[in-house]
């Protein structure tokens, strides 16, 4: 540290010069700087058409979203378009110069015109180096008023601040009220929907035209074909095909049983019928009875027996009885048997016309349901345009209204006022910055000196260079001539 202060004591004087100078400097340009004016307005945006918008359209509800900052943000962008500086700059084409009054402001309107002839020539040094590109007159004019528009929104606020600032405090008044005049001018245009209520009200009926024609084919598909739900009807059927397929199974089980059924009843008819009559057909009560009188007819063949013995004429004749009934027992249950197969055959046949039948509607349904499902998207897409459009109708309708009667969520709050006092330039915080900056620049000029300096001025950097202790001090004789005049 101490090293440090004998520096900046060192040199002191190469500091405040430096800091002097900057001071000169600032003063020269507070002096010589053309003051600027800032005309300020005030632009709210608020909550306007969206709070009049309808809930529903159709039964449908309107999609509307609203973001505080998107909107807010959309205004700041309209306010910086380069539409409006243009616009702007064709209704006030020029400005009349006043006449210069006073030496101070001839010395500025000189260095002005010193400032824009140099530029002038460093952007023409530029341009033929084709460093920059090459522009008019009028698009650096557009630029410079471009860069003057200021907006800013206010903290926590849906307040806009516009800003304008120019020499003539009258002009940036006049600039910036023209200016806004064409905002508001844009918003008008923008949120204009006259025309195109008219243009949306002319597509929405066309498309519910559409709609109901889209609707009349859908319909007499739908009665020409049978089909309603084309998923519900599909699943349906699937499950009837599935339970046909499990009963057709069924029934094939069913004839081969009859079958066997048969087989088994033939072969016993060797021994005895009744003994070969199944089991289930013993209830038949065609069977019990023809039992019923094969047994009757067995006891009193069985009494003819013992009373004639085995030859008599009335013993053969119950014989040839007995034997009638028992093929006419045959002939019944056999009867039975092949009705029961031919049931179950038929059913068979039945469940195969059944399954072709609902195979050839799931067929039907496949390809005649992309065909409904075309139509059905046909529908869907028209109401969802119809509900699109006059939503939007009536938006623009509930615009028109507003617009006619003047109501918007941006209104100017603050119209343009003409300046009080210069805003730039701002003579104390240059002046200010300029000590500040050259105070540290001659303290940086002045370690930069001292470490590019090839010198020994001090008997202690005299020893920290060689690195050993003084043996003799050699006192300045300009110090002890002081002494003895003194």
């Amino acid at each position: 540290m101490r090293l440090l202060l004998e520096i900046i004591f060192k040199r002191k004087k190469a500091i405040f010069l430096i800091a002097a100078f900057s001071l000169v400097f600032a003063f020269l340009g507070n002096v010589f700087s053309t003051p600027m004016y800032k005309s300020e307005a005030k632009v709210h945006i608020g909550l306007g058409r969206e709070i009049t918008l309808p809930t529903k359209v159709l039964n449908q509800p309107l999609n509307v979203y609203f973001d505080r900052n998107e909107q807010v943000n959309t205004q700041i962008e309209l306010l910086k378009s380069r539409h409006l500086t243009e616009k702007t700059l064709r209704e006030l084409p020029g400005i009349e110069e006043e006449p210069t009054k006073g030496f101070l402001n001839s010395l500025r309107k000189g260095f002005s015109r010193f400032i824009s002839i140099s530029m002038g020539s460093i952007r023409s040094a530029l341009v033929s180096l084709k460093i920059i590109s090459p522009s008019t007159e009028e698009q650096r004019e557009i630029i410079f008023y471009m860069s003057r528009i200021n907006v800013e929104r206010a903290k926590n606020t849906e307040i806009l601040n516009i800003t304008f600032s120019h020499h003539d405090p009258e002009f940036a008044r006049i600039y910036l009220e023209r200016y806004l005049e064409n905002y508001f001018g844009m918003i008008s245009v923008i949120t204009g929907d006259r025309e195109s209520m008219m243009v949306f009200s002319k597509q929405a009926d066309e498309i519910n035209n559409n709609l109901q024609v889209a609707n009349e084919k859908l319909s007499q598909f739908r009665r020409q074909w049978n089909i309603y739900n084309l998923q519900a009807q599909k699943e349906n059927l699937a499950h009837e095909i599935t339970n046909t397929t499990a009963e057709q199974r069924r029934v094939k089980t069913e004839i081969q049983a009859a079958q066997a059924k048969i087989e088994e009843f033939e072969r016993g008819l060797e021994v005895e019928a009744e003994n070969a009559i199944p089991a289930e057909l013993r209830t038949d009560y065609t069977i019990i009875e023809l039992l019923k009188n094969l047994v009757s007819l067995k006891v009193q063949l069985n009494r003819m027996i013992q009373h004639h013995g085995a030859l008599h004429p009335d013993v053969v004749g119950m014989n040839f009885r007995i034997s009638n009934l028992r093929s006419r027992i045959s002939d019944e249950v056999r009867g039975i048997l092949q009705n029961q197969l031919l049931a179950w055959q038929r059913k068979k046949d039945s469940l195969e016309a059944q399954l072709t039948i609902q195979k050839n509607l799931a067929q039907l349904l496949d390809e005649k349901g992309l065909e409904m499902e075309a139509y059905e998207r046909e529908v869907a897409l028209l109401k969802h345009a119809v509900i699109n459009y006059s939503e939007r109708r009536e938006t623009s309708r509930v615009n028109t209204v507003l617009d006619n009667e003047r109501i918007s969520s941006v209104s100017l709050v603050q119209p343009p006022l003409s300046p009080l006092k210069p805003s730039s330039p701002r003579y104390f915080l240059n002046l200010l910055l300029a000590a500040i900056l050259g105070l540290l620049f001659g303290i940086v000029f002045a370690f930069s000196a001292e470490h590019l300096s090839g010198t020994v001025n001090t008997p202690d950097e005299m020893r920290r260079l060689l690195n050993v202790s003084t043996l003799v001090f050699v006192p300045d004789m300009k110090e002890i001539n002081q002494v003895k005049e003194g």
